[in-house]
Order: C-alpha cells, then sequence, then structure tokens
C-alpha cells in the first residue's frame, strides 16, 4: 500500500469522511426526525443485544428453555413478539389464507388392519400402517414464506414504533424549546 509522508491509511481516511458526511447530515435534520432515527437505533441496539442474550441466558438455565422472568424484559421492549412470530403464525389459521391446502398428512394411525384404515407410510419413521384420519395441509414451503413475511412485517411494525416513540420525544423537546422563545 502507498503511504504518503503525515497521511492516514486509506481505509481510515475514508472512515472518517464518511463519519464527517453522516454527522453533518444528521446535524441538519429537524429534531424529531433526529429522535426517531435515534429510535430505531435503540431498537436495533436491543436486537444486538437480545441476539447475544438469549443463548447465555439459556446456557446458565440448567434446563435449556427460558423461564417466564426471564422474558420479561425482551417482552416489555416488544423484541419478544418478534421471536415469538413463528410460534404465533404457526399455530393459526393465517397460512391457510395465503396457502392452498395441497399436502396430505395422516392425524391418527394404527399398525392394525382390522381398524378400518387407509394403508400408509409413517414418513418419519419409514414404518407401514394404517392411516384412521387424514387431513389436508397447506404445503410447508408455502407455509414458510408466510412465517418469513410475518416475521419481517414484525421487524418493521416494531421499528415503526420505535421510530414514532423517538419521533415523538423529538418533537415534544422541540415543542418546549419553540415555548421558551
Amino acid at each position: 500500500m502507498i503511504q504518503w509522508k503525515g497521511a492516514r491509511s486509506l481505509p481510515v481516511t475514508l472512515f472518517i469522511i464518511s463519519y464527517m458526511k453522516i454527522t453533518n447530515w444528521f446535524m441538519k435534520k429537524q429534531l424529531w426526525v433526529k429522535g426517531g432515527i435515534i429510535g430505531m437505533a435503540v431498537c436495533m441496539g436491543l436486537f444486538v443485544f437480545y441476539s447475544l442474550y438469549f443463548p447465555v441466558v439459556a446456557r446458565l438455565d440448567t434446563g435449556g428453555e427460558l423461564s417466564p422472568s426471564e422474558l420479561i424484559l425482551p417482552t416489555i421492549t416488544g423484541h419478544a413478539v418478534v421471536g415469538l412470530t413463528f410460534f404465533m403464525i404457526e399455530g393459526s389459521s393465517i397460512p391457510a389464507i395465503f396457502c392452498k391446502a395441497t399436502e396430505t398428512h395422516c392425524n391418527e394411525w394404527s399398525l392394525l388392519p382390522d381398524q378400518g384404515g387407509i394403508p400408509w407410510m409413517d414418513p418419519q419413521t419409514g414404518v407401514d400402517g394404517y392411516c384412521l384420519r387424514q387431513e389436508t395441509v397447506p404445503e410447508t414451503s408455502c407455509v414458510d414464506r408466510v412465517e418469513n413475511g410475518a416475521f419481517l412485517i414484525s421487524i418493521l411494525l416494531l421499528e415503526g414504533i420505535y421510530f414514532g416513540v423517538g419521533a415523538g420525544i423529538g418533537a415534544g423537546i422541540q415543542w418546549k424549546r419553540n415555548r421558551k422563545k
């Protein structure tokens, strides 16, 4: 790498210039916009914190599961809702709205042929038996797409809420400053 006498390295110089441009852009914005951006940054910071928090707490916990008291803080900040989106969608009828029921699943089966079931092989174990009750459900890949979409929507909603709270605080501060003038 070419070094000029008295000059910093190129990556450091680019970082400093970028930082100065971002700071200059940020300082020109109205207070409510600054507050909203800070709120979104807090939301992202909490996401990083919880990404480290949950694995550490799960390791410290003897059973490997989180207790309800360990979910209080993420629930208050709204981040638990994003994490639980998959479970909320999985147990609901929302996938049926977006996905056609095309896969057949056996809900109850037996090894005995005399119970009047349809010949069936369990896909998980490979054991032959007889299906006593079948159900048509949405395709797994479609349900996965619906769950991922709901997860992304919940992230955007949470970011929007944090932006709104930050913007509200910024607007309140701006209003108080304007009132004093």
